[in-house]
């Protein structure tokens, strides 16, 4: 977790650095999306901001992703415009960090309790961008891509075993799973 303050830290930094020059330029990015895996489509949100250097871009995102567990993805993005006119243009995009579940678990004393752990967090794709005037950096775009998705699930079950008295003495089960979602997302957005 200090790793990721310190780089938004650096990142804070960077920008107020690259707005005083005149080839770098800060970008952000809001998307809308549907992830659809094995479990059915789910929707995805996202933000990213960061700077832009020609055609190259650098920052640091965050989302609300509700396949399989509610999550909080935290990640640096990297991103190339590969073909890029007045009008329209194609992109190319790298997401690596963290995902973080929204809830930490629940359960009871009785029945048991339920943890849950973050993982790591990948996506990349392209993107279609149609710019919304010829002398603006604004545009919408829609991007394709793919997505890995790890979260962790720590269990801890009472059930009532037979003793040998015959009255049942509880038991506690532990249980751990590891969660791999690996998923195709389309997704809608705007960036200036």
């Amino acid at each position: 977790m200090t790793k990721i303050w310190s780089l938004g830290f650096a990142l804070f930094f960077g920008l107020g650095f690259a707005s005083a020059q005149s080839s770098f330029r800060f970008r952000s990015s809001e998307s809308l999306g549907i992830s659809n895996g094995q479990l059915g489509g789910f929707v995805q949100v996202q933000a990213i901001n960061g700077i832009a250097y020609g055609p190259w871009f650098l920052g640091a995102g965050a989302g609300l992703d509700y396949y399989r567990f509610r999550s909080v993805p935290l990640f640096l993005s990297a991103g190339r415009d590969l073909w890029l006119t007045k009008k329209e243009g194609l992109g190319l995009f790298l997401n690596g960090g963290t995902n973080l579940p929204w809830l930490q678990g629940g359960g009871s004393p009785n029945t048991g309790t339920i943890t849950l752990s973050g993982g790591e967090y990948w996506s990349g794709g392209i993107s279609y961008i149609l710019r919304l005037g010829q002398h603006t950096r604004e545009a919408v775009f829609f991007s394709v891509g793919y997505e890995v998705k790890k979260m962790g699930e720590h269990a801890v079950w009472k059930t009532l075993s037979p003793c040998y008295n015959m009255a049942g003495c509880p038991i506690d089960q532990t249980v751990d799973y590891q969660y791999l979602n690996r998923i195709l997302f389309l997704a809608a957005g705007y960036r200036f």
